[in-house]
């Protein structure tokens, strides 16, 4: 949230490499909003994630998609959920773009969405609150199948 990664832009203009240019798609300039999302690969990401969760938005930012989920009537183990997911898939594309940097692969965004789902889901269970309501309970036992 606070662009505190060193994407290539920032690394060019520091003078630490050569060119700005995205690892996974090549086409725009590696920027924190592009990375996340703007880039083709990190939208086809959002769409699948957002799909999951049961969400029909798309944000070009974190902190306007934090906002938006924060101010719809969600219960709050559904908010855990969302949010859980989103950090998840902001964290798998980054280590996505550093698998691109380091061994010059990107895995394709279904193979990167499953593992995310199953992180996520394995996570939340794992603190699953005791008083989850039954509406919630199956929302959230359904993702898994999803």
């Amino acid at each position: 949230m606070l662009e505190r990664l060193n994407t290539k832009e920032k690394l060019m203009r520091i003078g630490v490499t050569l060119d700005n240019w995205c690892l996974i798609c090549g086409t725009k300039v590696e920027s924190h909003t592009h990375l996340f999302f703007k880039c083709v690969y990190s939208k086809q990401c959002w769409s699948h994630m957002a799909a999951w969760i049961g969400i029909n938005t798309m944000h070009s930012d974190l902190a306007s998609l934090l906002q938006w989920i924060h101010r719809k009537k969600f219960s709050r183990f559904k908010k855990s959920v969302m949010y859980s997911s989103i950090l998840g898939t902001i964290n798998h594309i980054w280590c996505e773009r550093n698998n691109a940097l380091w061994n010059g692969q990107v895995r394709l965004p279904d193979k990167v969405c499953r593992n995310i789902k199953f992180c996520v889901h394995n996570r939340i269970s794992n603190i699953l609150p005791r008083s989850v309501n039954p509406g919630d309970y199956s929302w959230f036992s359904n993702l898994y199948e999803g």
